[in-house]
């Protein structure tokens, strides 16, 4: 949290802040529990133990990156249960790839209060691509307002892939070494394609 003039006293600013702080702490929860259950999908997947899978995992590092592993194991010739399965996977890990980005600027970005208002801001500095023969420059984002509303949808959105992640995973591990049906819940596949289901697997 950033000083600005005319900023709130400290007792102001954190009343102010304190839904905020509280929002992002849970995301920052979530998002962690979403990269290890990553971790157990890519395990499942490469039919690897939990030692080599978490090896594998961590030199990736991040969720995104994981992701994209997840994508080319669904992809593998033979190696998916159905299309609605495969489809499934590679649209929960685009998913994954979009709110990645989202969760690094609330979580990275410098946030300011200023009377009752929330603002963000992005302090990288970015080059200005521009046509033949011009000259580059530089700029800097501006300040935008937030609102907890966006943190608690990308909270959401983390907390329903990091449930239906597994699920699909498991099946996955069944079908190959059982010869075990799959049956992909209609709510991942709209959470595959961005929807937010009306309930998750543990409802059903």
């Amino acid at each position: 949290m950033s000083d600005m003039t005319g900023a709130p006293s400290e007792d102001q600013e954190y009343n102010l802040i304190r839904e905020y702080a509280e929002a992002l702490g849970l995301l920052v929860i979530y998002w962690a529990s979403l990269e290890n259950t990553l971790s157990f999908c890519l395990q499942k997947l490469a039919s690897v133990d939990e030692w080599t899978s978490d090896c594998i995992a961590t030199s990736i590092g991040k969720a995104e990156g994981r992701a994209g592993l997840i994508q080319r194991f669904a992809l593998r010739p033979g190696h998916s249960p159905s299309d609605e399965w495969r489809d499934c996977v590679i649209g929960m890990c685009i998913q994954i790839t979009n709110l990645s980005e989202k969760r690094n600027r609330l979580v990275h970005d410098d946030w300011f209060a200023q009377e009752d208002v929330i603002t963000r801001q992005n302090n990288a500095i970015k080059i200005r691509k521009l046509g033949a023969g011009e000259t580059k420059s530089i700029l800097k984002s501006v300040p935008v307002p937030s609102h907890v509303g966006e943190i608690a949808d990308l909270t959401q959105r983390t907390a329903l892939i990091m449930l239906h992640m597994p699920f699909l995973c498991t099946s996955y591990e069944r079908w190959k070494h059982k010869g075990r049906p799959v049956t992909v819940p209609p709510q991942a596949i709209q959470l595959s394609m961005g929807i937010l289901p009306a309930s998750t697997p543990l409802d059903d």
